[in-house]
């Protein structure tokens, strides 16, 4: 179960995020990344296997495991 108070106070600790009007933004794609990447467990219950991977000239930003062992590629 996603335990909200963990992920608030993990995204207040990171230094690439900021409140606005109308939530949160990261300042890059490459923030939100390594945000979610080490907290792809507790967000989507996914386990990570690698980042910026190339698949036909293709990059997918993060490739994970689901929970019956399917491939997730989050983009």
């Amino acid at each position: 179960m996603l335990n909200r108070d963990v992920i608030y106070n993990t995204m207040l600790n990171f230094v690439n995020i900021r409140k606005t009007a109308s939530g949160w933004e990261f300042d890059s794609e490459e923030d939100l990344e390594d945000f979610v990447w080490p907290n792809l467990a507790p967000l989507f219950g996914l386990t990570p296997l690698k980042r910026q991977h190339i698949v036909k000239g293709q990059f997918c930003d993060i490739l994970a495991l689901g929970e019956n062992n399917e491939l997730v590629v989050l983009e």
